[in-house]
Order: C-alpha cells, then structure tokens, then sequence
C-alpha cells in the first residue's frame, strides 16, 4: 500500500486493491492502522459516496519514504543494469500479464 500510494500519490482502495494484488479486507485493515497514525487521509470523491480516494499525509510521505525508500533504491540499480528501454518492456509485459490474469479469474468467478 506504501508503495503504491507513495508512487500514485492517490488512488481509491479499489485501485489499491486492483494494483497491490492484497485481499480487501487487509487493505481495509491497512487503511485503518495508516488512518490511526495519521499517515492517511481518505476522502470521498466528489459525488459518488461509493469511492473513497486515499493519499498519505506528510508525515505519511516520510514514514513511506523510511519504508519503501530502500526499494526505490534497488529498482534504480536495476534499471542501471538492465537499461531503460529493458525495464520499460519488461513492465510492459508484466501489466499485460496481470490484466489477462485478472480477467480470467473474473470470468472463472461468473461460471
């Protein structure tokens, strides 16, 4: 969720949900701790009550930067090694992956 949100500056918990690949119920679980820290914010998005959009607070983006900073690090050093134009198809394909799994598991959901 960290990462997600320190990335995306803000997403929905749908989108949270959809991009971290994390159950529901755990994002819920997350958002909560994170709310209670005040290192989130959700907020409802414009009319429809249905969409909360989440996005960490200040101290938020500090506490994610200790976290998920490391990370950020070594996603640098492999893009130096790879190459850029290599990450990018590589990320390509990964999101291609992702969408067609998702939608299998969806329409395996509805038989």
């Amino acid at each position: 969720m960290l990462y997600e949100l320190f990335y995306h500056e803000c997403l929905s918990q749908k989108e949270l949900v959809e991009r971290s690949g994390i159950p529901k119920q755990s994002i819920n679980k997350g958002i909560k701790m994170l709310q209670e820290k005040n290192y989130l914010i959700c907020e409802y998005n414009g009319g429809d009550r249905r969409v909360k959009e989440c996005y960490l607070t200040k101290a938020g983006i500090e506490y994610a930067k200790t976290k998920v900073g490391p990370l950020f690090d070594l996603e640098d050093e492999i893009i130096d090694q790879m190459g850029v134009k290599r990450v990018e198809k590589l990320t390509e394909l990964l999101e291609e992956y992702s969408h067609t799994l998702w939608k299998l598991v969806k329409e395996g959901e509805k038989s």
